[in-house]
């Protein structure tokens, strides 16, 4: 206690940072010392800097790259006309191009080491969410995986959008709009000029259209064909809308056009959410479409979990908070938030005596009689602006090795927004030194992302449907050709049992144990549920993928596939590889080193077999699914530089069928 009687607290100020680099703490120390006010405050909410040492001795970097706008200028009237504005053709053409540049930040990071040698660990940080989005299809793109936790919402995601459009087309034929994204889509992919010659001078409703055999005519065969597998896929679920749920309706109509079987984890798991909403929003077969796109927009894409993803994450500075990571990149700081409306009714905090007082105002119709409402609302902004170097502190003491910084000043003038980060950094445009960080100036031509177009994407190998009228016969299926010929719960099947399978390898067959098998099987029974399952439907899929799961665990063949004992041993390996425009992703079930140094490459196959001649079965689905497995082997091979020799397999947990052959590298 002191002489008064009261508690005595004394304050420890922290003199030495121990995360950053040398040159990181000497740049913040001299930012910051301007940056900040020179005293501390609490009716304003100031707090001085106070500088600290460095206690490491590893190099580091500060650099801010700058680009000159060719955008409009961000007038407070377009702000508060946020969507008008975000229209503005220039304007995305200035988020694609930083978009780009934080690409190659990510990119030239992740070649070089961290201190401790491993592969560097990289933070985006922003202001807001929507100054990432724009990144995240570019990383998505270049094969980079992130994790964004709570960042992208749920109705920005592509196959979200695609299923929303499904489930429309599913219960309004006559949408053109809906039919129109199926046709843009991963499963057709049509050009704007095949939309084009397809659709001008016809308003009948795209079903009539698409079935309409000269109408087909002035398209490609490829292009003709995926648009017979669409309809052959949807034909039997428009003849079902209105009968059934609309979860196992929207769910059966994803299987059937063969876009589940393609899908990462992640996105599966925005797609069960979607499901889950559609069930709870169900009105007897019809939805309201607009409170499902507000449920959407409130609702965030599930991060990619998978390990890969943890090397580059994205989050916003206020998530960033007693963080660190080797590389922090700060996109987007020279954008401001939108402005709002001045409130009715202005309100702050005064400190009275020890204690906070309430100090209120409401606006008044004559603007001169608002001496009190404008003194309030000239605090809250000392304040606003205090938060925000406060904000942009603890962004930049995040980092470890690298601090790389993005922004966009005015085209003439060379000065950044009023309002963003950037004007703290660059309070006299670019004359400024930047407190002595390297600075990059990027001059970019003008118009040179607007009139750049991204290669549309669509699925390189169609799977098989049950009808092609054509009688041209599709190319063998990559993932999915077994469910089309099966029951409805065939694909459900596959998909959980491998599932179980992927179970069971990341523990080690070696180590399981029977209530692993239990707790497997409930979860099978979820999945089946959620893939639209019901009744004696589930229960007949659910026994199977539970023998085949059993089958596995007693087989030899199956244990030796299944062991944690393998070296390099994955579990549905994603592997993305970009060429000729065109971007592809291949999962591999499973894929180990054995004790000879040779790469096994093993696919499940969830199909059944009836009758004596197994091995000319096997021959055939060798035939079916050799081209599909090659194709894993070149990727393997590139991504290991051909180390180690390959082999590849079938394996039939159904009937613990097993087939082998060599990879021959041409």
């Amino acid at each position: 206690l002191n002489r008064a009687g009261l508690p005595h607290v004394e304050t420890l100020t922290l003199e030495r940072n121990f995360r950053s680099a040398p040159a990181i703490v000497e740049w913040v120390n001299r930012a910051f010392a301007d940056i900040f006010p020179d005293e501390a405050d609490i009716l304003q909410g100031a707090v001085e800097h106070t500088p600290a040492a460095a206690a490491l001795n590893h190099p580091g970097i500060v650099r801010l790259h700058v680009r000159r706008s060719h955008g409009k200028k961000q007038t407070d009237e377009q702000f508060k006309a946020d969507e008008q504005f975000k229209a503005d053709e220039q304007f995305k053409a200035d988020e694609q191009i930083e978009a780009d540049e934080v690409l190659a930040a990510v990119q030239e990071q992740l070649r070089l080491p961290s201190v401790s040698g491993n592969t560097q660990r990289i933070a985006i940080l922003a202001r807001s969410r929507k100054h990432l989005h724009a990144i995240m299809p570019a990383l998505s793109a270049a094969g980079i995986r992130f994790r964004a936790i709570d960042i992208l919402p749920l109705n920005k995601r592509p196959e979200i959008r695609q299923m929303r459009a499904l489930l429309r087309a599913l219960l309004h034929p006559a949408d053109r709009e809906s039919w129109a994204a199926l046709l843009r889509g991963p499963c057709c992919g049509l050009s704007t000029k095949q939309m084009h010659a397809l659709l001008a001078d016809d308003a009948r409703p795209l079903v009539s259209v698409l079935n309409d055999t000269a109408r087909l005519e002035v398209l490609d065969t490829q292009t003709v064909l995926r648009i017979r597998h669409l309809n052959s896929a949807l034909a039997p679920c428009l003849q079902a809308a209105g009968r059934i749920g609309l979860r196992h309706l929207l769910a059966t109509a994803w299987q059937r056009t063969g876009m589940a079987a393609l899908m990462r984890e992640d996105a599966a798991r925005n797609i069960d959410a979607l499901l889950e909403l559609v069930e709870e929003l169900d009105a007897g077969g019809s939805i309201p479409f607009n409170l499902l796109d507000e449920r959407l927009e409130k609702l965030y894409a599930a991060p990619d979990s998978s390990p890969q993803a943890a090397n580059v994450e994205l989050l916003t500075m206020h998530g960033a908070k007693g963080l660190q990571w080797d590389v922090v990149i700060l996109p987007g700081l020279g954008k401001r938030q939108g402005k709002t409306d001045a409130p009715l009714l202005a309100f702050t905090d005064i400190p009275v005596h020890g204690g906070a007082h309430p100090l209120l105002a409401a606006r008044a119709s004559v603007r001169a009689n608002d001496a009190i409402y404008k003194l309030i609302q000239s605090v809250e902004n000392i304040r606003e602006n205090n938060e925000l170097a406060r904000l942009l502190y603890v962004a930049c003491t995040r980092a470890e090795t690298a601090l790389l910084m993005f922004g966009q000043v005015s085209e003439k003038k060379g000065l950044a927004t009023s309002g963003s980060l950037l004007a703290l950094l660059l309070p006299d445009g670019l004359e400024g030194d930047v407190f002595g960080a390297e600075m990059i100036e990027i001059e970019a031509e003008e118009g040179e992302a607007a009139t750049r177009r991204h290669a549309l994407m669509r699925i390189k190998t169609l799977p098989e449907v049950v009808e092609i009228e054509s009688g041209i016969e599709s190319e063998a299926s990559e993932t999915i050709a077994e469910y089309f010929w099966a029951g409805p719960e065939a694909a459900p099947v596959g998909t959980v049992l491998h599932a179980a399978l992927q179970n069971v390898a990341e523990k080690g067959v070696d180590a399981w144990q029977a209530q692993d098998s239990q707790r497997v099987q409930q979860m099978m029974g979820r999945l089946l549920a959620t893939q639209g399952l019901s009744g004696k439907q589930l229960d007949t899929a659910l026994a199977t993928a539970a023998a085949g799961l059993a089958r596995a665990l007693e087989s030899k063949r199956g244990r030796w596939i299944l062991s944690g004992l393998h070296r390099e041993a994955r579990c549905e390996w994603s592997l993305s590889q970009i060429g000729a425009g065109q971007g592809k992703t291949r999962i591999i079930d499973r894929s180990f080193i054995d004790d000879t140094g040779v790469r096994w490459i093993v696919d499940y196959k969830t199909g059944s077999h009836e009758g004596a001649d197994l091995s000319e079965f096997l021959a055939e689905e060798r035939q079916r699914y050799a081209s599909q497995l090659n194709e894993y082997a070149k990727m393997v091979g590139l991504w290991e530089q051909y180390r180690y020799p390959i082999r590849l397999g079938l394996y039939f947990p159904l009937f613990d069928g097993w087939d082998e052959w060599a990879f021959e590298r041409n």
